[in-house]
């Protein structure tokens, strides 16, 4: 970290998918042993991968119907109310920001520009996507919001670098 680098104040992070909305968006699966299935975003987030499964992630492409705001909206607002868009992040696994932008435009948050589409559902993505704010932007503290609990401990690593009272994880339920 540069001396002397001023901080950026409060940052605060919030995955897109099963944490503050659900959409009707479904991994499509090419089991290994020839059969086919669909899943959510968050039942994804707990199987077990055969190496020869073959996933396709299109319907994560648009805004796929229907969208139902979950009750972490209302924190994001809450915060948007509090701190401003500068502060906030959307964090997402998904590979275009679009259906983001869409959604925070619908309710009334679309002067939020952190909008980061990884293209990685890999949880150490997400983390060092992290660790790179806290080294570039400074924040005083990190929130994180998450329904992943590989996500979350992927960021908690991080805690024995920065310090647990500046990198706050919250596992979405």
């Amino acid at each position: 970290m540069k001396e002397n680098q001023p901080s950026m104040g409060r940052l605060f992070i919030f995955d897109f998918d099963d944490t503050l909305v659900k959409t009707g968006a479904k991994i499509l699966v090419h089991h290994a042993a020839g059969h086919k299935s669909a899943m959510s975003s968050h039942q994804y987030a707990t199987y077990n991968k055969h190496p020869d499964d073959r996933f396709n992630f299109e319907q994560f492409e648009s805004l796929t119907e229907p969208v139902t705001p979950l009750p972490f909206v209302k924190k994001l607002q809450n915060t948007y109310d509090s701190f401003g868009p500068d502060h906030i992040v959307i964090l997402t696994a998904r590979s275009n920001p679009a259906p983001v932008i869409t959604f925070l435009d619908r309710i009334g948050l679309d002067d939020i520009e952190d909008i980061i589409a990884l293209n990685s559902i890999n949880p150490r993505d997400k983390a060092d996507w992290i660790e790179q704010q806290m080294i570039t932007r400074n924040p005083t503290k990190v929130d994180f919001w998450d329904d992943s609990e590989k996500n979350i401990k992927a960021v908690d690593r991080l805690k024995k670098q920065f310090g647990s009272n500046r990198i706050i994880t919250h596992l979405v339920r």
